[in-house]
């Protein structure tokens, strides 16, 4: 909706739409957390949870657990 105006609500931003109803549009990420760089968290109902870590390039698009530690499996793949 073009009509969309963004703002900060304590953990995340709302969308408030023309006839003032809000949804939240991105994704929560708790206190703590480390994302490298070219990771992808998507998903409005997606939460981070407290002091987990978010490897370079992976893809989120669920919930973590706190304390979670997520990585791509692209580094155990080495060519010798």
């Amino acid at each position: 909706n073009k009509f969309c105006v963004e703002y900060t609500n304590k953990r995340a931003l709302v969308c408030v739409t023309e006839r003032g109803s809000r949804m939240k549009r991105h994704p929560t990420v708790e206190d703590g957390c480390t994302i490298y760089t070219g990771a992808v968290v998507l998903g409005r109902d997606t939460v981070i949870g407290r002091g987990s870590v978010i490897g370079a390039g992976v893809r989120v698009t669920a919930a973590v657990p706190p304390g979670t530690v997520v990585l791509t499996d692209v580094y155990s793949k080495t060519k010798i």
